[in-house]
C-alpha cells in the first residue's frame, strides 16, 4: 500500500483488500490493522493515529452493504451526501464488543491490559448526539433542484459564562447535587401491596440528571446554570436534481454544543411533500427515475387521434401527438423516452415519462342528435335475443350517483390521511423558510455536562 502519494487511496486500498472482498475478509483486515495502528499501541505517533482514523472510516463505509453499494457507484462523495458517520473510537469499541472473542484469542482487553470483555474506556472528549430535521420537498424541486432554507433550533455554549454555568465572581461554582449526591439519578421506593415493595430510578429533577448543580445565587444570569442556551438558526440545504425521499444532507459538527464535548452532526432528511388536491402537480407521480403523468382526453380524441401540450415540471412546454390510427382505451399508456427524472449525480441522464390516459365519455344529451349515426359508424353489435322464461328489468337499473361517488372518494381520502393538516403555507418561493422539527439519532453517544 502506497504512503504519501498524491493519488487518494480507495477504502479498499486503505483496508488492504480487493474490491470484491467478502464481508469476512474486510472484517479480518480491519481487526488486524486497527490493532496495529491503535493510538494506545502507538502513543504520541500522529501518523499512526491518522492511519487508525482512516482505517476506521473505511471499515464503517464498506462493511455496511448499503453504504458499500453507494461507494462503489458514486464514490466517497455519494456517502458524504448521506452523512451519519461515527468517530474511530466508537467504531473500534463497537467492533470489539461484538467480535472481540474470535481469531487471535481474547478480545481487545487481551491486547491492552484487560479492559472488561473487550470494551475499552473512551479516550478524548465525548460527542453530542446527531440531530435530525425533516425537510419536505415537492416533486418539482426533486426534478429541477433547489436551494432551500430550513429554520432550526440548537443548543450552543453560553457566551456569557463560557460554559461554566456560573457567574464570574461565584463563591462555590459547580458542586455535587445535594438531592442525588452527584449520581444524576434518584431511587424511588413504592409500596405495591402487602409485603411487596418496588424500587425504580429516575433522573434527578433538581440537577436534571447532571449530578452537578450551582447555587442559585451563583448561577449565570443568561443560561441559569445550564451552561448552554437555545439558538435559532437558518441553514441552507441544497436539494440536488434526482434526489429522492429518505436521502440525507449532513452538516458536520452542527449539532448541539456541550462543554467538554465535540458537536455531533446535523442531518437533514428529505421527505415528500404531498401536492395540493386537484392541482396540476397532483397529476404527476414518480417511480425511481421514471415519471408518470395522468392525462384525461375526450372520447373524440381517443378515437380519431390525440394531441395536447404538456407543461413539464421545469416549465418547458412539449407538444405530444399520437398517430391518427392510435386509438386510446381507458388506462392505455404511452412512453416518452428521456423525459423522466434526472438521475442523481448524473442529471443529464433521465428516465422515461409514462402518459397514462383516462378517456372522458360524453353524456347522453351531448350525443343525442348523432346517436343513430354513431350506431352506423361504430362496429355492429349483435342483438341480444330474449330466451324463454328470462326475467326482464328494462329501465330498472339504478345508476351510482355523483353524490355516492363523492362519498366514496372522501372516505378513501380520509382513510389515507387526506384530512391531515400540512405544514407550510403560501408565500414567495425565495422567501419560504421551513420550520424544522428535530429528533435525535438513536444509539448515539450523549455528552455529559
Amino acid at each position: 500500500m502506497s504512503k504519501g502519494g498524491e493519488t487518494k487511496q480507495s477504502f479498499y486500498e486503505i483496508l488492504e483488500v480487493s474490491k470484491d472482498a467478502s464481508a469476512e475478509e474486510i472484517r479480518k483486515s480491519y481487526r488486524k490493522l486497527a490493532l496495529k495502528y491503535h493510538p494506545d499501541r502507538n502513543p504520541g505517533n500522529k501518523e499512526a493515529e491518522e492511519k487508525f482514523k482512516q482505517i476506521s472510516h473505511a471499515y464503517e463505509c464498506i462493511s455496511d452493504p448499503d453504504k458499500r453499494k453507494t461507494y462503489d457507484r458514486y464514490g466517497e462523495e455519494g456517502l458524504n451526501q448521506q452523512g451519519g458517520f461515527h468517530n474511530a473510537e466508537d467504531i473500534f469499541s463497537s467492533f470489539f464488543s461484538n467480535f472481540g472473542g474470535d481469531d487471535d484469542g481474547g478480545g481487545f482487553g487481551g491486547f491492552f491490559g484487560g479492559m472488561g470483555g473487550g470494551r475499552r474506556q473512551k479516550s478524548g472528549p465525548s460527542r453530542t448526539r446527531d440531530v435530525v430535521f425533516n425537510l419536505s420537498v415537492p416533486l418539482k424541486e426533486y426534478y429541477t433542484g433547489k436551494e432551500r432554507k430550513l429554520k432550526i433550533t440548537k443548543q450552543v455554549i453560553c457566551d456569557q459564562c463560557t460554559g461554566t454555568g456560573a457567574k464570574a465572581n461565584a463563591k462555590k461554582g459547580e458542586v455535587n447535587c445535594t438531592e442525588c449526591k452527584g449520581r444524576g439519578i434518584v431511587m424511588e421506593v413504592q409500596q405495591r401491596g402487602p409485603g411487596f415493595i418496588s424500587q425504580t430510578q429516575r433522573p434527578c429533577t433538581k440537577c436534571r440528571g447532571k449530578g452537578k448543580s450551582i447555587a442559585k445565587e451563583d448561577q449565570c444570569t443568561k443560561c441559569k446554570g445550564d451552561k448552554v442556551v437555545e439558538e435559532k438558526k437558518v441553514i441552507t440545504v441544497q436539494v440536488d436534481k434526482g434526489m429522492e425521499e429518505g436521502q440525507r444532507v449532513s452538516f458536520y459538527g452542527e449539532s448541539d454544543q456541550a462543554p467538554g464535548a465535540t458537536s455531533g452532526d446535523l442531518i437533514v432528511t428529505l421527505v415528500n411533500k404531498p401536492p395540493e388536491e386537484n392541482s396540476e402537480e397532483a397529476l404527476w407521480d414518480r417511480h425511481q427515475t421514471d415519471l408518470i403523468y395522468k392525462k384525461k382526453i375526450p372520447l373524440s380524441q381517443a378515437l380519431t387521434g390525440w394531441s395536447f401540450i404538456l407543461e413539464h415540471l421545469d416549465g418547458r412546454k412539449i407538444l405530444l401527438k399520437g398517430e391518427s390510427t392510435d386509438v386510446i382505451k381507458p388506462g392505455d399508456v404511452r412512453i416518452i423516452e428521456n423525459e423522466g427524472m434526472p438521475r442523481y449525480k448524473s442529471p443529464f441522464e433521465k428516465g422515461n415519462l409514462y402518459i397514462v390516459f383516462e378517456v372522458e365519455f360524453p353524456t347522453f344529451e351531448q350525443i343525442k342528435a348523432v346517436r343513430e349515426d354513431l350506431k352506423k359508424a361504430l362496429p355492429k353489435v349483435e342483438e341480444i335475443a330474449k330466451a324463454q322464461g328470462m326475467e326482464e328489468k328494462i329501465g330498472k337499473v339504478t345508476k351510482l350517483g355523483a353524490s355516492s361517488e363523492e362519498g366514496r372518494s372522501k372516505k378513501k381520502n380520509n382513510g389515507a390521511g387526506g384530512g391531515k393538516k400540512r405544514r407550510g403555507g403560501a408565500g414567495s418561493e425565495e422567501e419560504y423558510i421551513e420550520q424544522g422539527e428535530r429528533q435525535e439519532e438513536q444509539g448515539g453517544q450523549c455528552a455529559h455536562q
